[in-house]
């Protein structure tokens, strides 16, 4: 079994131009946490494992148009505000060895996102 968390923060700022020629400044601050919980049973033959995801995302961004405006306006903010929808998730394999060195990895997930996966791995 596995217990994983992570927390990230931070914040940029950066000039830059838009399609339309107008120049741009954009502060940005945004946090990240995740967590998984995963549990799992060893075989000679074939690993099963299953668990469980948490995210959370944030994310501020102030876009600030520095020319092209009108004498009577001074500056023209605008706010994006970004934030995580589906904060839980569910995965579980299999993985079967053909061979101590090559195995067939099948993985499927839930709830945040519908995706099953599979790939063949050659450890040397």
């Amino acid at each position: 079994g596995a217990l994983i968390g992570e927390y990230y923060q931070g914040e940029f700022e950066n000039d830059y131009t838009s399609a339309g020629g107008n120049q741009f400044r954009r502060q940005t601050e945004w946090q990240e946490a995740t967590g998984r919980a995963e549990i799992g049973l060893n075989h000679p033959r074939f690993n099963l494992y299953g668990g469980g995801t948490y995210l959370y995302y944030q994310e501020d961004t102030d876009r600030k148009q520095l020319n092209n405006l009108p004498a009577s306006v001074s500056a023209l903010t605008f706010r994006d505000e970004l934030e995580s929808k589906n904060n839980f998730g569910a995965y579980g394999g299999v993985s079967f060895f053909i061979t101590p060195k090559f195995l067939i990895n099948l993985e499927g997930r839930a709830i945040d996102m519908t995706a099953i996966s599979g790939s063949l791995e050659y450890r040397f």
